[in-house]
């Protein structure tokens, strides 16, 4: 009988166990106001599938749906084949127990103690969201969850005391928990400082504070609060009370007019900070922050992580060591194997109702193209984009304005040891994708594109669908010959055999896009509204490509045409959404060299319509919350408002005139993507000790890898349409509470992977934008030493 109650006891004990293995686990204890602890709890987790040697049953059965070829296995769909059925790709699995809500957010489930005696808990709220995408059949998804409990008390807590935490009904791993109350050293998710930091020349240093608390709303923390900023040795290095900066009831700026946080913002200044060292925020009562530093390699460390994410997108390369610990095969090579075929479709003739990967499949030819390879991959897929030229023209820009700066600053990569700067070689390795293609005639096309998004489960060196060049078009050309000149312009002074190769380029492209303009058969058959689209990007690029081409070749003929087609007029905006963006040769004009300017006026308009677009920009930032900013008023929260913002004109302003309002602006509209947000997630990965684990790159995702350095994602988006609206949050609406649509915009990022308006990136929309302004400020703060 004993034997047998060992045997039954062992049995209990281990299914007890293992079940414990599985439960919710509590992650992290904060005090968020001094009656307050949040309880963080995760809950479950991702077991990625896998690829696997295809071996064929005798029942198996193929699916084919689109693209992808589902393998059907004893009645279950099991994966999909791909790399031509020789290899499976397993589906996610999920494991590991969901949290019990309903009895994690019952008064009676917790418990406090200080030594015997009860702290009652008179409220717990919560909220939840997802923290990836377990994808477990073709079209079926799971997510593991984390959940925020706020256990408001009826006193608050007091500075050293130890508190035992409980929790009933084995709700999570480990029931007991003992927390010890310490405002100078336990940090608080109340804080929101950028995770880098900031240079000892900044006019502008802040943090905030605000607290939303889920379904308990936000909390009034009152008229003001007590803050200290201390150093690494406790010190305290300065202490003062912050009003409320932005109050939960006031709109943003912006298209929206509404509030992004839902709760009150407190701006905590210390922009008189001046000295070298490692500081953090304090909260009387409450809790500290994170550590960030003053230092004077703050923003290059920021641009140098976000120049790998270039490298890291590279196309037609090996990623490989020493340059990176991020490995991985070349892809997309016409040398190993890789199909490349032209196609006839042009890619200005694209529109809703006749996508690209349609006109392509429909315009393909057998013609093999064995000089299209190289780019840069955009994220959900492998195209290449003429498009991702202007994140080169920003490397290039940043090379005319500060040649000596950045002529001996390291990139890790293949060319760093050549006698190029390394801000230009990765210039040329996306501008050199597209003179590799160019035309006999000189024609540029748009780019490299398979003919539709990737099958499920096969990495980009494994592609098996059909890739396809696009034809040559008036627009993509235009793009090229501007960079191309720029390149050639940069060149000059260090590689005139260089620079001719490229100029040489650049001209046979201007002629052959300038006789399509002056023959009118540049934007083809189109008609309607998408025509006068069209019509207006190609003023735009046509006039940067004439001001980039006159300042290398120094011939007026150039130059006067620029001057009748430019959009630079008096009193008239830059930028007009799908009508013009005139700001590029609006600066390229008013920077070139005095011996250029053969108008005065012109450059005097130039230089006051940047200011106007600053302007615009530095009072938008003034009334958020965050202090994110933007030219134009009118632009929806999302595709990287928040985390790339269009701040070009504040750096341009801010060279031109020298004047701290465009400095403090810009570094004020960089705070959101460093860090300093409600989510307290930097969003350029490898940066900061939070960013996305789960951005939208395949080969991160199939290799069941974190993702590469340098990567800036998308980031929030306005929550109250985007919910009702966008097919990956609908896949969010029964493991996120509140309601998504609850939810404020600045708080609701889900790094759930398979969510392309929030966790994709583009090169020249999200990578670009932070990679000029880090690049900026870091040089010309040691530009005016």
């Amino acid at each position: 009988m004993i034997s047998t109650m060992r045997i039954l006891c062992c049995i209990f004990l281990a299914t007890y166990l293992s079940t414990a293995e599985e439960r919710p686990t509590l992650t992290k204890i904060m005090v968020v106001a001094p009656d307050t602890l949040a309880i963080e709890i995760s809950a479950q987790h991702r077991i990625g599938g896998e690829q696997q040697v295809y071996q064929q049953q005798a029942d198996d059965h193929i699916k084919v749906s689109g693209h992808n070829r589902w393998l059907v296995r004893d009645g279950q769909t099991v994966g999909a084949l791909i790399h031509n059925d020789q290899l499976l790709m397993t589906f996610d699995q999920i494991s590991g127990q969901a949290l019990h809500t309903e009895s994690a957010t019952r008064l009676k489930s917790w418990r406090i103690q200080e030594q015997d005696q009860d702290i009652p808990i008179v409220n717990i709220y919560r909220k939840s969201k997802a923290t990836d995408t377990v994808r477990t059949g073709p079209w079926n998804f799971k997510h593991p969850q984390s959940h925020v409990l706020y256990l408001q008390c009826a006193q608050e807590l007091a500075t050293g005391k130890r508190y035992t935490i409980t929790c009933s009904d084995n709700l999570l791993k480990e029931n007991v928990v003992h927390f010890t109350h310490r405002p100078d050293n336990n940090v608080t998710e109340i804080i929101h400082v950028n995770h880098l930091g900031f240079h000892p020349k900044d006019p502008y240093k802040v943090a905030y504070v605000s607290l939303w608390m889920g379904d308990g709303g936000a909390y009034h923390f009152g008229k003001s609060i007590n803050w200290s900023l201390l150093d690494d040795a406790s010190n305290l290095i300065h202490s003062s009370h912050a009003k409320i900066s932005h109050a939960k009831n006031s709109p943003d700026a912006g298209r929206e007019k509404t509030n992004n946080v839902h709760a009150d913002v407190y701006a905590l200044d210390f922009s008189h900070i001046k000295n070298p060292g490692k500081y953090r925020i304090k909260i009387d009562n409450i809790g500290v922050s994170n550590w960030f530093y003053i230092n004077d390699t703050v923003y290059r460390k920021a641009w140098q992580c976000s120049a790998s994410g270039f490298y890291h997108q590279r196309s037609g390369i090996a990623l490989e060591k020493p340059f990176t610990s991020w490995l991985r095969p070349r892809n997309m090579h016409p040398q190993d194997k890789v199909s490349i075929t032209q196609s006839s479709a042009n890619i200005v003739e694209s529109t809703s109702q006749k996508h690209s990967f349609t006109l392509l499949k429909q315009g393909q030819t057998q013609k093999q193209r064995k000089n299209a390879w190289g780019g840069y991959h955009d994220a959900g897929d492998w195209d290449r984009r003429a498009l991702h030229l202007d994140a080169s023209d920003k490397q290039l820009e940043l090379l005319i304005l500060f040649p000596e700066h950045f002529h001996d600053t390291e990139l890790s990569i293949p060319e760093r040891n050549n006698s190029l700067p390394d801000i230009l070689d990765e210039a040329l390795w996306n501008i050199d994708c597209y003179r590799r293609m160019q035309g006999p005639n000189g024609g540029i096309p748009h780019g490299i594109e398979s003919e539709a998004h990737p099958k499920f489960g096969e990495k980009s060196w494994q592609e098996s669908l059909p890739i396809m060049v696009f034809a040559e078009d008036v627009l993509s050309t235009y793009r090229y010959v501007n960079s191309a000149s720029a390149a050639a312009y940069v060149l000059r002074p260090i590689n005139q055999t260089l620079a001719q190769t490229y100029i040489q380029s650049a001209h046979k492209g201007l002629l052959w896009a300038e006789q399509h303009v002056n023959n009118g058969t540049a934007l083809g058959s189109i008609e309607g509204k998408h025509r006068d689209k069209q019509q207006a990007q190609l003023r735009n690029v046509r006039a940067r490509a004439l001001i980039s081409y006159y300042r290398y070749t120094e011939d007026k003929k150039w130059h006067d045409l620029f001057a009748d087609i430019t959009a630079i007029k008096k009193n008239t905006p830059l930028f007009k959404w799908q009508v013009q963006d005139a700001e590029d040769e609006a600066f390229s004009y008013a920077t070139l060299p005095e011996k250029l300017i053969l108008s005065n006026s012109l450059k005097d308009i130039a230089i006051e319509n940047i200011y106007t677009e600053a302007n615009h920009a530095v009072g938008y930032g003034m009334r958020t919350s965050f202090g994110w900013a933007s030219a134009d008023y009118g632009k929806h929260l999302g595709w990287g408002l928040l985390t790339s913002p269009t701040n070009s004109c504040l750096v341009r302003s801010h060279f031109l005139s020298k004047d701290k309002k465009y400095l403090k602006a810009l570094i004020r509209s960089m705070q959101y993507t460093m860090g300093a947000n409600p989510v307290n997630m930097c969003f350029t990965t490898g940066l900061g000790y939070n960013y996305p684990r789960n951005p939208l790159i395949i080969d991160a995702r199939v290799s069941n890898r974190e993702p590469p350095p340098g990567i800036t994602v998308y980031g929030p988006f306005f929550m109250p349409s985007h919910a009702e609206t966008n097919w990956s949050m609908k896949l969010l609406k029964n493991c996120t509470y509140p309601a998504l649509k609850l939810w404020p915009s600045c708080e609701a990022y889900f790094d759930v992977y398979l969510s392309p308006s929030t966790n994709e990136f583009t090169i020249m929309q999200s990578m670009g934008p932070v990679f000029y302004a880090w690049a900026y400020l870091d040089a010309t703060h040691s530009h005016n030493d």
